[in-house]
């Protein structure tokens, strides 16, 4: 995952105009994508700066990967990183190490989202090139906490709903493989292990391995914790390595699935299908 700061050391400067997209992203849904295209209009290229934190269960990695497949939609140069600390900070860093360089800064249509960029429009001397831009509504305001949902329920559905006009099936295809998971579409629910409460068929961040998740043996009956993943807590504390998953690489992806038989995955109580599920 390439950070904001290792793009911007990438970077040369130039007297052009550059097109800023702060966000979270989680996922890029068609309203991002337009409102990227609206930017656009009066930039010669694109940056879009993506928001470290997770949201029900969307990494940065994951909207950074749909972004990629958005910009083969878009006719000018785009460039991905995920923000170091926050978008909204790595947008005054680019516009501090930038001062040559024309720089349009889209905000949200709500008044709040302008308000996060009012250091410019009061230092209008130290930023002269930057001009904070509101974003009207795009695509009838499409909610993110609904893609995310629908993402748990039925992920097919939702790509149709969240995804630009005239994406192609096979990126539609890669976009649903990109964010599946391990679990997608098994009801969540309550249950007790060992005393505590917890929830079944919902991967979370493990201790033994690098994930754990919680199933009912449908054999028993019982409640099982099924760890996996190379890594973990533990492995950190023995000094071991710990692994990436990459399975927005196409050529890792296929490779681990025909290694590990995932057409074939076996019972959600082993780790091998919950490993298959992941990638």
């Amino acid at each position: 995952m390439r950070t904001f700061k290792e793009y911007f050391e990438q970077q040369e400067t130039a007297a052009d105009t550059i097109a800023l997209l702060p966000g979270g992203f989680k996922p890029p849904t068609k309203g991002h994508f337009q409102a990227l295209k609206y930017l656009l209009d009066d930039a010669d290229r694109g940056v879009v700066l993506i928001g470290r934190k997770e949201r029900d269960g969307i990494t940065a990695d994951q909207a950074k990967a749909v972004w990629e497949i958005y910009s083969k939609y878009l006719n000018k140069p785009i460039d991905i990183a995920v923000a170091d600390v926050t978008p909204v900070r790595s947008v005054y860093e680019f516009a501090g190490n930038n001062k040559e360089s024309n720089i349009i800064v889209g905000a949200g249509d709500k008044d709040e989202d302008m308000k996060r960029y009012d250091y410019f429009s009061r230092n209008i001397d130290k930023y002269p090139l930057v001009n904070v831009i509101k974003i009207p509504l795009q695509s009838e305001g499409i909610s993110g906490t609904a893609t995310r949902e629908l993402i748990n329920t039925d992920i097919d559905k939702a790509v149709k709903y969240f995804t630009p006009e005239g994406i192609s099936d096979v990126h539609a295809k890669d976009i649903k493989e990109i964010l599946d998971h391990p679990g997608r579409g098994l009801p969540e629910e309550d249950a007790e292990y060992r005393g505590r409460k917890v929830t079944l068929n919902k991967p979370t961040r493990g201790d033994v391995k690098k994930f754990k998740v919680y199933v009912k043996d449908p054999k028993t009956g019982n409640v099982k914790k099924v760890n996996f993943g190379h890594g973990g807590t533990s492995a950190k504390r023995r000094g071991e390595k710990t692994m990436k998953i990459r399975k927005s690489n196409p050529k890792a992806r296929k490779s681990f699935r025909a290694r590990h038989n995932c057409d074939n995955p076996g019972p959600k109580t082993k780790a091998r299908y919950w490993s298959c599920k992941k990638w």
